[in-house]
């Protein structure tokens, strides 16, 4: 049986200075303000094809059937 390939581009974000702002605003804060903006990361993914494959504490995975797709996402 041949393999199948499929090319799909790959987005990884993280929420940059996200230990430093536990430390300002404390976890309640911080971590409201980090879901917010991981919503915010998922739902241009998925209003552009994307699809969420991996979440790590404040880190997003997501593939795109094209680089376009996941360049739009990103801004």
């Amino acid at each position: 049986m041949p393999k199948q390939v499929e090319k799909l581009a790959v987005l990884f974000a993280d929420v940059c200075g996200s230990t430093a702002l536990y430390e300002k605003l404390g976890d309640g804060l911080a971590r409201t303000l980090i879901a917010d903006c991981l919503q915010t990361i998922t739902e241009k993914a998925l209003a552009h094809q994307g699809k969420i494959t991996k979440t790590i504490g404040d880190e997003v995975m997501a593939v795109f059937p094209s680089a376009e797709d996941a360049f739009l996402a990103a801004c």
